[in-house]
């Protein structure tokens, strides 16, 4: 019995092992680094590369541009991923949509990145071209060059990738609330905002927390696109806290102090999603 017991353990072993080989072991070596003076050579430091965290003043700045950022982004892709998942779930043409909605997020960031930057070019984009054809404007934009503008066309570019997949995550969601509780609801008066109130929401906890989770994620750590899109300008007005982690590895070379810097963004990344889940139980219970 006691051998027959360990089989399953034994299967899932090969997987664990390569999971723990692919997370584990990258983040273990994550944290060693950061004990390290790593340029050209290792000269170990103890925690110099931490008490240095305190004395840089861009952190602060490029956490509360992460925060806006992450914020925004996941709260636009889950409000317009609900809409247009609601949107499908009762169009007859769903299942040919489904594979149309889906392209922005299978596209690759820096190719997004290169798209969004020719369409907000200020000579010869799209934006400005379509604007001023309909006399919004009546002279270009810059919308890469001013710092609030360009930050808001980050954030416009990342929702714009993350929208398909929250829509994705609702209408599997949607998909899978039993239909007899709509005509339970309809027979006993229930208009549609209560149907959607007291059957929808509540049936879409999981999706949402799957959708909350993922996104932020993504969001939060995101470099590809900045770097792509603005390269962190103008000035450091886009310059969000992952892609100045990876400026100071791979642009100084200063590899110890960016295992440092990856060290409190995987520590924040572990306490945001925490913090989202506990809202969403605690919701779910009201």
């Amino acid at each position: 019995m006691k051998i027959k017991s360990l089989v399953p353990y034994l299967w899932v072993l090969p997987s664990l092992a390569v999971l723990a080989g692919v997370c584990l072991y990258p983040a273990f070596r994550l944290f060693f680094d950061s004990f390290f003076y790593i340029k050209g050579v290792s000269v170990f430091v103890g925690l110099s590369n931490y008490v240095a965290i305190l004395h840089d003043e861009f952190i602060p700045r490029s956490l509360l541009r992460s925060a806006i950022y992450t914020g925004s982004t996941t709260c636009i892709s889950i409000l317009m991923g609900l809409a247009l998942a609601l949107c499908l779930n009762e169009s007859p043409l769903r299942k040919y949509l489904q594979a149309a909605v889906v392209l922005p997020w299978a596209v690759p960031y820096a190719v997004v990145a290169t798209a969004f930057k020719w369409f907000f070019n200020d000579t010869h984009g799209a934006a400005n071209d379509i604007l001023m054809r309909l006399g919004l404007i009546h002279a270009p934009i810059g919308w890469l060059f001013d710092e609030k503008i360009a930050f808001l066309v980050l954030i416009f570019s990342d929702a714009w990738m993350r929208i398909p997949f929250a829509a994705m995550v609702f209408l599997a969601g949607l998909q899978a609330i039993p239909a007899e509780l709509y005509e339970s609801a309809k027979v006993d008066g229930a208009g549609s905002y209560e149907r959607f109130r007291y059957i929808t929401i509540p049936n879409l906890k999981a999706p949402l927390l799957l959708a909350l989770l993922m996104i932020s994620i993504f969001s939060i750590r995101t470099v590809s696109l900045p770097l792509a899109l603005t390269g962190g300008g103008p000035g450091e007005a886009t310059t969000v806290f992952a892609l100045y982690l990876y400026k100071v590895a791979f642009w100084f070379m200063n590899l110890g102090y960016g295992a440092t810097l990856g060290v409190l963004l995987l520590f924040i990344v572990v306490v945001m999603s925490l913090i989202e889940i506990k809202f969403v139980k605690v919701e779910s219970l009201t």
